[in-house]
């Protein structure tokens, strides 16, 4: 059983990891909206199967290439949450630049979110169980367990693209998300704070 000091029961749920539990059910969301649903997407302008199949590992070689920025650029250059802001702000505007063309240059913007997301992950956990101290096994799994974005929002994508279309079904789900995370970012990203089982 995890163990913590009982002074400290409840306070590990503050708002830096209640709101990066939603931070992080929302990026995995968007994570899988990038590198799963860009078949999709593609097969929505009419592009043939034969190509579409491959537009998943164009999101994965984009997310390469972000994982290799964020290891050069952070500290040396940035730090985590700045780089994630940027991260934020780069994934809003290449969304917003895909619901605004189309064809390949759509999925290409979709699929460059790769390099974005992949600036994201390794902040956010940390800005999440910042300060949890001996709760830090909890606060982990709870944000594992915020990996189930993942699964729920690509099926809302899935649900209400026939309805919507599939441009601006993504655009109505992603654009938002990085708008939170940004947010996320900004609000928790320089907060300083004691563990929980250290008093001030």
């Amino acid at each position: 059983a995890l163990q913590g000091p009982r002074e400290s029961n409840g306070r590990i749920f503050r708002p830096h990891l209640i709101f990066g539990i939603v931070a992080m059910f929302l990026y995995v969301g968007i994570e899988v909206m990038a590198g799963d649903a860009i078949g999709t997407y593609g097969q929505g302008f009419g592009l043939p199967l034969s190509q579409t199949r491959f537009f998943t590992s164009l999101t994965l070689t984009a997310m390469l290439g972000g994982y290799v920025a964020g290891f050069v650029i952070v500290p040396r250059i940035l730090t985590q949450e700045r780089l994630m802001e940027l991260a934020c702000i780069l994934g809003g505007m290449l969304t917003i630049t895909a619901f605004l063309t189309h064809g390949y240059v759509s999925v290409l913007c979709v699929a460059l979110l790769g390099a974005a997301n992949a600036m994201l992950m390794p902040t956010i956990f940390p800005i999440a169980i910042r300060g949890a101290g001996s709760w830090t096994p909890l606060a982990s799994a709870l944000l594992v367990m915020a990996y189930s974005g993942g699964a729920v929002i690509p099926q809302i994508y899935v649900a209400l693209k026939p309805v919507i279309g599939f441009q601006a079904m993504f655009a109505l789900l992603v654009l938002p998300s990085y708008l939170a995370l940004l947010i996320y970012a900004r609000r928790y990203g320089q907060t300083g704070l004691l563990p929980l089982d250290q008093k001030p």
